[in-house]
Formats: structure tokens, C-alpha cells, sequence
């Protein structure tokens, strides 16, 4: 399934969260009831997941058999996936302020 989803930059976090609407949307199979973390400015039980992740159209390489955490997001109701360390340490991203634009480069 293709989606094109909103994400925020968690680099402060170390795994991937996503939404607990998007994992059901994606019929993600929760492997645990996760644990509690802090994240988005509340502190989540989370279920846990994995999945892989790829990148249509940007030449990004896949990320296969990553750990993913679901939450709700009730501060932040327009974002679905939070990308954390995990996914960011593969990338080179690059922010210019002037035009408002993010790179990435594997």
C-alpha cells in the first residue's frame, strides 16, 4: 500500500513512531504492548510493530526489518510517523532556511 503521509523530525527519539491510526490503516501486526515512552509532548503505551520502509521515486535505499512503535498523537493530530535516529543516522539531510527546503541523500 502507497501513502503519502506528513512526518516530523523526532531525532530526539532513537526509533521510528507512527500513529496508531496508521498502523491500523496499514494492518501493521503488533508483536508486544510495548512500553511507555515520551514523545510529542506526552508520555505513550505503545504497541510494537515491524516493517520496513521504502522510498518511491527518491533513489533512497529501502530499510528493511525496522522496529516501530505506534502511539496516539493527540497534540499532533496532522502528522502520522515521527522519524527518529534510527532512520535519520542512514541520510545526509540537509535544511536550507532560505528556501524552506529538506534534502536527504543516502
Amino acid at each position: 500500500m502507497a501513502l503519502s503521509i506528513r512526518s516530523r523530525d523526532g531525532c530526539e527519539r532513537s526509533w521510528i513512531v507512527i500513529s496508531k491510526v496508521l498502523a491500523s490503516t496499514l494492518k501493521l501486526f503488533q508483536t508486544s504492548e510495548g512500553s511507555q515512552i515520551r514523545a510529542i509532548g506526552a508520555t505513550h503505551k505503545c504497541g510494537e510493530h515491524a516493517g520496513s520502509m521504502s522510498f518511491p521515486g527518491t533513489g533512497l535505499r529501502s530499510l528493511e526489518s525496522i522496529p516501530i512503535v505506534s502511539a496516539e498523537f493527540i497534540k499532533e493530530q496532522h502528522y502520522a510517523i515521527l522519524i527518529g535516529r534510527d532512520i535519520l543516522r542512514n541520510w545526509i539531510v540537509t535544511f536550507s532556511g532560505v528556501s524552506k527546503r529538506v534534502t536527504i541523500q543516502d
